[in-house]
């Protein structure tokens, strides 16, 4: 196009994200050689070696406050337009003002799939830009009881998978660095997280990976065999006249490490685990297995009903019942404190007995879900868990690319839909270099997969007189009224 090849004139990007692997097939300008990088940086890089003689300053910031000492004023005032590409409403909305606040000329473009739209603004000529209100898309919101007890497709699995994802190493690893900095916060805590912590502590002591294993294989049977057990025994006196509808009725899954799905559960959540734990980690499966073959899994006991324990809930109790009852809680609560006081000494005792030199809350490295680096497993561990809990209930299994895009929120990004929305953007650069008529200019939106075109002229703003007749645009009038206009002083004495 010619645009910024004279001397003094520049194209500033700033993206403050780095090039993922999911991002080399929505576009032209990244490579396999350039994953891990700037994305801005490679962007010039890439149009330099097209022309040379293009000018191009690549920042690595987001656009908002924050960045307000290097995208000042000074650097607003020199801009002639504003490309806006971005994915959320904050930072369009920041984008659109500022462009407002410094009279510049905003194009605002986005896709969505094979959908994508474009606008250009025009201060004090066009509609500015209104962000949209309401929920998001992608937004999903399901039953309270959906989730964890009656999942009948494929994305409640997924989602299920990624709320344990976040359950088992962040949320629980980040209650362990706090009990390792200052244990003595916890004591008052109830007693099975408190053992929880303690042996999440002592792993991180004692490197101790066969621990991870155990915890891993622990949670399978927790979640694929015991809570299944537990729901169905919880509603088998309602029949099989409560299982219709959207209620599959579950079955457990014994675990087998010929089952590929459990072997890589285990695998993964120990592995992601210990990586956390700073703990080395070993990726033979026989080796796991090995480990596995040592673990002694607590048997599943129901819990048997008791016709009449309703009764202790309730007026018919006598005054004699109900004192016993009393007296017979006040114990088990006493004998379940004098535990957790033995428990307590038996953790004071071995914190004495470790060099406090070592700073072990340090050695915890919580990984946040990563969808992109294969190496870290994230996709796999949910691809794994997702799958388990669809055999539980009967629902068809996925691959992993629809775990990437449901535990990521990935729309697929279609290139020729970019390229055609790049296109229509660069047409209305061409005009606006050439004409300052708003009556040339358009915008547009279009869906590829329905067919579907829409070239819209701009919106032209709307006047109003003020109290002295002077006009004024519309957009404007509550920045106005909210003006405060000093007409004199009186002074009291």
């Amino acid at each position: 196009m010619g645009l910024c090849t004279e001397e003094n004139k520049n194209l500033y990007i700033t993206d403050n994200d780095r090039i993922e692997i999911s991002n080399l097939n929505r576009q032209f300008l990244f490579h396999k050689n350039t994953v891990g990088r700037s994305k801005s940086e490679v962007i010039c890089e890439t149009i330099k070696k097209m022309n040379k003689d293009f000018n191009c300053v690549s920042f690595q910031k987001r656009l908002n406050e924050e960045s307000e000492d290097v995208f000042n004023e000074e650097f607003w005032n020199k801009q002639d337009y504003i490309i806006m590409a971005v994915d959320n409403k904050e930072a369009r909305k920041y984008i659109a003002d500022q462009s407002k606040i410094y009279n510049k000329i905003l194009f605002d473009s986005g896709t969505l799939g094979t959908k994508a739209n474009s606008q250009v603004i025009i201060p004090h000529k066009t509609m500015p830009y209104i962000a949209e209100e309401g929920k998001k898309e992608d937004d999903e919101y399901y039953h309270i009881c959906t989730l964890p007890f009656h999942p009948f497709n494929i994305i409640h699995c997924i989602q299920w998978a990624n709320d344990k994802f976040n359950e088992y190493f962040v949320n629980n690893l980040e209650e362990v660095k706090k009990f390792l900095e200052n244990r003595q916060d916890f004591y008052e805590s109830d007693f099975e997280n408190l053992k929880k912590l303690f042996e999440y502590s002592k792993i991180v002591i004692e490197k101790n990976f066969e621990k991870c294993v155990e915890i891993a294989l622990n949670q399978y049977y927790i979640n694929f065999i015991y809570d299944i057990l537990i729901l169905i025994n919880s509603y088998s006196e309602k029949g099989k006249e409560f299982w219709t509808g959207d209620k599959r009725y579950p079955h457990p899954i014994p675990f087998n490490k010929d089952n590929k799905y459990a072997l890589l559960f285990v695998k993964k959540y120990s592995q992601i685990l210990g990586r956390s734990l700073g703990i080395k980690i070993t990726d033979d499966d026989e080796q796991i297995i090995n480990i596995i073959s040592k673990i002694k899994i607590k048997e599943y006991v129901p819990i048997k009903k008791n016709n009449n324990s309703s009764k202790e809930f309730t007026s018919i109790m006598t005054k004699e019942e109900r004192e016993e009852r009393r007296k017979r809680m006040k114990k088990e609560e006493e004998q379940l404190q004098q535990q957790k006081n033995k428990y307590i000494k038996e953790i004071n005792s071995y914190f004495k007995s470790i060099d406090k030199k070592i700073n072990f809350s340090d050695l915890i490295k919580i990984e946040e879900f990563d969808k992109d680096d294969e190496s870290k497993g994230h996709v796999e561990f949910l691809y794994a868990f997702a799958n388990l809990r669809a055999e539980n209930y009967n629902i068809d299994k996925c691959n992993i690319s629809k775990i990437k895009m449901v535990s990521g929120k990935i729309v697929p990004a279609i290139a020729s839909t970019t390229a055609a929305i790049v296109g229509i953007v660069a047409l209305q650069l061409y005009v606006l270099k050439t004409t300052d008529d708003i009556e040339k200019l358009r915008n547009c939106y279009f869906n590829l997969a329905s067919k579907v075109f829409k070239i819209e002229d701009p919106i032209k703003c709307q006047y109003i007189e003020d109290w002295k007749e002077n006009k004024l645009n519309k957009e404007e009038k509550y920045a106005y009224t909210k003006k405060i206009y000093c007409v004199g002083f009186f002074i009291y004495k």
